[in-house]
């Protein structure tokens, strides 16, 4: 009894840590997530002469050369924002050209362009992304190679080694910290969610501020998806599958997959399997890929979805589509279930979801503004279903209640803000020097949603705060309002497709 009395304070005092004013590292289940504000040493500051105007940053540096070429994938209809486009390619006619990357992030002192670089690499490199393609501050794939044109994995910023990352640049987001929020945020609650790191962007000697370098959502060992195909059998592997709009261009992807979803969407998506990639994706394997997603999608849109052989728990894992409902309906983030979503599959396992994009969450610019509702994602394909469970809807709820005690606290929340904007320091001062006339000009921001549009960075941040924390209020209220979509009296009998 004394030992279990001892034991339970000392669970009691590791509590209080985490919610406490100096936060540690929280586990989520088999994974410890890094956060890059928390784990970063503290530097000295630099004593070296900048009179030259010669970048000194705390943060991790990039700098692309790109000799002279221009990056391939700006679309070529700048005035369509949402519809289908085409995109630039290379002078040899390429969606991707060939840059040397030199990657500065010493442990212990201020970082320069001129330093000797941690790592030095080949990198293939476009513009990706879809309607962020058109701002002055686009996001970036890149993928390292070697000089002999073979894929190199390297582990860029302390995050587990690959070849394939995403470079995001927070531009309509002015607080500069959406997608580094809840991408760690989501990494805490559930099984995977990208890790990421602030880093500095030079682009051919001109200074490109703040981005955010990401891993893509790709099969991987030692941190990313375990979905990594059996080579001596090329029929055993686990997969992941994209869910997008039909001109999303990505050099991976197999697209327009047969499936039965294509009946239901509001909108005509396409379903491209994003791994295994072309090279090792043979026709019988698609095929199985193809007839086992069909199997999941035609038993969870059936009349007995819930039951017998048809039963949903059968194809997914409950938790993970859970969490993935709670992340982005507290962010409310408009585009999960809809653009970028991302379904994956272990060899053995049931399907999960991986979060993607928030970039325009939180009653951020371009999305119409957020109303209290639980629309959008709970309407989205599968949650539509989903929400007719009470089972479902019942542990939902619960695991709100429990995350609202932990990592989606208001305390825990405000401070790991804070505590993020206070890491990135002066960097957040010359990346808004470097953007505050583009942005002042800028003709996307002329829409009328120009009042939700702020005028620096302080009242970004601001604005998402108020945002985000009114949003858990009206949650907390009404979040058991949800089981309203499980009633029996709602669902008495359904025998077509809901729309």
């Amino acid at each position: 009894m004394k030992f279990k009395l001892i034991a339970l304070v000392s669970l009691m005092i590791v509590g209080a840590a985490v919610l406490g004013a100096s936060i540690i590292q929280i586990f989520s289940k088999d994974n410890i997530r890094i956060h890059q504000h928390l784990t970063a040493e503290k530097k000295e500051i630099c004593s070296l002469d900048h009179s030259d105007g010669t970048l000194c940053t705390h943060l991790p540096l990039l700098k692309i050369n790109t000799g002279g070429q221009t990056i391939p994938g700006i679309p070529l209809d700048m005035d369509d924002m949402f519809g289908e486009s085409e995109y630039s390619e290379s002078d040899d006619g390429e969606s991707m050209i060939t840059v040397h990357m030199n990657v500065f992030d010493s442990a212990t002192k201020y970082n320069h362009p001129t330093d000797e670089p941690t790592i030095s690499t080949e990198t293939q490199i476009r513009v990706r992304g879809h309607s962020s393609r058109r701002f002055g501050k686009p996001p970036f794939l890149l993928k390292l190679i070697t000089e002999d044109g073979v894929e190199r994995d390297e582990a860029l910023l302390g995050m587990s080694a690959h070849n394939e990352w995403a470079l995001h640049g927070p531009f309509l987001d002015k607080s500069l910290i959406r997608n580094y929020l809840f991408y760690n945020l989501s990494g805490e609650i559930m099984d995977y969610a990208p890790n990421c790191r602030f880093c500095e962007l030079i682009l051919d000697d001109d200074y490109k501020g703040i981005y955010l370098l990401v891993e893509t959502i790709t099969a991987g060992e030692n941190g990313r998806l375990p979905i990594v195909m059996k080579k001596k059998n090329s029929m055993l592997s686990g997969y992941l599958l994209r869910i997008d709009r039909p001109t999303e261009i990505d050099l991976e992807s197999l697209r327009d997959v047969d499936v039965y979803t294509e009946r239901t969407y509001i909108q005509h998506m396409d379903v491209a399997i994003r791994y295994p990639g072309k090279a090792r994706l043979t026709e019988d394997l698609k095929d199985r890929i193809e007839k086992e997603f069909s199997a999941f999608e035609k038993s969870i849109y059936s009349y007995d979805y819930d039951s017998g052989e048809h039963n949903f728990k059968e194809y997914i894992d409950v938790d993970s589509f859970i969490d993935y409902y709670i992340i982005n309906v507290v962010s409310s983030n408009m585009d999960a279930g809809r653009f970028s979503t991302y379904i994956y599959k272990t060899i053995d396992g049931k399907y999960k979801l991986c979060v993607w994009d928030f970039n325009n969450c939180c009653n951020n610019f371009v999305d119409d503004e957020t109303d209290e509702e639980f629309d959008g994602i709970r309407s989205a394909v599968y949650f539509n279903m989903l929400f007719r469970n009470a089972d479902f809807v019942e542990k939902l709820i619960d695991r709100y209640r429990d995350l609202r005690k932990t990592i989606l606290s208001e305390d825990y929340l405000r401070e790991y803000i804070d505590g993020t904007l206070a890491f990135l320091g002066d960097a957040v001062g010359r990346d808004s020097a470097r953007w505050a006339e583009y942005l002042a000009s800028d003709p996307l921001l002329e829409k009328e949603q120009i009042g939700r549009n702020p005028h620096s960075q302080r009242e970004a941040v601001e604005m998402l705060k108020d945002n985000l924390f009114s949003r858990l209020k009206w949650l907390d209220e009404n979040v058991d309002y949800l089981r309203q979509y499980s009633a029996a009296s709602a669902n008495k009998k359904f025998s077509e497709l809901p729309h």
